[in-house]
């Protein structure tokens, strides 16, 4: 899961630009220069929007998305398919949801996420579920585009259903969203890189 910035010491809202400055090491920007587009693994992510995103903000959500995956050389096709599929549940077809209001008050019934929680990942359905009238107070808080905090959140959870169980100290895998102005963080460190890849 991936908390907020505002509502605990070192959470993950961050820059005042949607711009990501790469980092310098420990990256693994290096594979997206070095395979081709058709060597890529491919990354298929089923949005069931349940909030109605205006189409810009889908586009630069996408884009955000798509930008964190490049880098480690996986591409992502973004399909607005309100999570059909007909596949069984796989790491290579993920269905994100974004919950409105209600559908988040459900959720927190279950108490089974706390109240800095803004996204959550069921690995074994291959199914993310974004509490998005908090991942919206947050952008609002921090005066940042929604597809900052948007493109985090859903990345962050899909390597939650790619990598193995935990958090990191760095990158996008880090528990809280770095404070405002911090912009390497964007990223899968090198080896989580690889293991997606796989």
């Amino acid at each position: 899961t991936m908390q907020s910035t505002n509502r605990c010491a070192g959470t993950i809202v961050s820059a005042s630009v949607l711009v990501v400055l790469l980092p310098a090491t420990g990256v693994g920007d290096v594979f997206s220069s070095d395979l081709r587009a058709s060597e890529r693994p491919r990354l298929v992510v089923h949005l069931a929007d349940y909030v109605n995103l205006s189409p810009a903000d889908m586009k630069a959500t996408e884009a955000a998305v798509r930008h964190t995956f490049t880098r480690i050389g996986v591409e992502v096709e973004w399909r607005l398919d309100h999570g059909a599929h007909e596949d069984v549940p796989s790491p290579r077809e993920i269905t994100v949801i974004l919950m409105n209001e209600a559908m988040q008050a459900a959720k927190l019934a279950e108490r089974s996420v706390t109240e800095e929680t803004l996204g959550t990942a069921v690995g074994p359905a291959s199914r993310i579920y974004v509490f998005f009238p908090r991942v919206k107070a947050v952008a609002h808080d921090q005066l940042v585009p929604i597809a900052m905090p948007l493109g985090r959140v859903i990345a962050h959870e899909i390597g939650h259903v790619l990598l193995p169980p935990g958090h990191t100290n760095l990158g996008i895998m880090r528990e809280h969203m770095p404070a405002p102005g911090i912009t390497n963080f964007d990223y899968f460190t090198a080896a989580q890189g690889a293991r997606i890849r796989k």
